[in-house]
Order: C-alpha cells, then structure tokens, then sequence
C-alpha cells in the first residue's frame, strides 16, 4: 500500500469497530487504515489465505466489508497470494535496500531532467548516465518514487522503461 500512488497516508490498527456477527455483538480492529488522496478513508485486512477461514473468520470479515461499508468507508481484505501476484514484491523488496541511501538535490535534480527528457527511457540508460558510484541514489528515486516504473509488470531490470514520478 506504501507504493499505491492513491494512498495518501497510512496508520496501523488505528480504530475499533463494534460490528454485529452472527447476532453477538463484537469488537473488530482492522490491520491498517488509509486515506486516499481524494479523501476517502478505508481499511484493509491482511490474511494468509482466505481460503483458509473457518467459519467465524469469514462470519466476521463478511460483517466487518458490510457494516464498515455502511459507515461509508472502504473495507478490503487482503492475502498473501494476492499481494505477492507479479513482481510487485520482489522490486519493493530489490528497493527497500536503497531506502536510506543519501540522495543529493543536485543528483536528483538532474536525474529527473534527465529522465524527463527523454520520451522513452530504460534503466540501463539511467544506469549508463549515473555511473556505478552513483546507481545507489539513482535506486533511491525510484523507492521514493520520484522516478516510476511498472512494479507489477516486470522485475526491475536493463529494459525496464523509467518515467517521473508526480512529486518530482
């Protein structure tokens, strides 16, 4: 969710709900609260596997996406096989290693012009004009998402096509 361009921020197990299930009343703390930057807040749960329920887990999600809908938030749920779908997680986790690597404003400043103008360009030619000393900040934009790429569609790799991100 961190890397969903729509999500504006997000707090974990911010709030209790009181949800009615199976006639009993309970108390339910989703895994994570968002708010997407139109301003609608939403709460998402994390599963293993939803097809592993029992009967009371899936009782309890079925009243947690009806009631929490009806207060007008969004509810979503979650599980492993769904979150690891493409290559979505191994270009965050191939990122997350950059993630406190120093970025200057001059580096970032001029690999963004760089990257903006040109209409169509690879990592391998961000890779080329960077240089080795420099790939590591050059990573870093891209966790920062200052510059753009298709995670879910390819492993980060030389023909993968870059663009610039919105913040920049």
């Amino acid at each position: 969710m961190m890397f969903d361009k729509e999500i504006k921020s997000l707090k974990v197990q911010p709030r209790k709900f009181e949800l009615t299930v199976l006639a009993k009343s309970t108390k339910y703390t989703p895994d994570v609260e968002y708010v997407r930057r139109s301003g609608t807040i939403g709460y998402r749960e994390f599963k293993y596997s939803l097809r592993e329920l029992d009967e009371e887990q899936e009782a309890l999600l079925r009243a947690a996406s009806t009631q929490i809908s009806a207060q007008g938030f969004e509810f979503t749920v979650r599980d492993l096989e769904q979150i690891r779908s493409g290559y979505r997680l191994d270009n965050i986790k191939l990122l997350r290693r950059y993630s406190r690597v120093e970025c200057t404003a001059g580096f970032a400043r001029d690999a963004l012009r760089f990257v903006a103008q040109r209409s169509d360009i690879s990592f391998q030619e961000l890779r080329d004009w960077a240089g080795q000393a420099r790939l590591p900040a050059a990573m870093r934009l891209l966790w920062d998402q200052r510059l753009c790429f298709d995670m879910s569609g390819q492993v980060l790799g030389p023909s993968t096509r870059l663009w610039p991100g919105e913040a920049s």
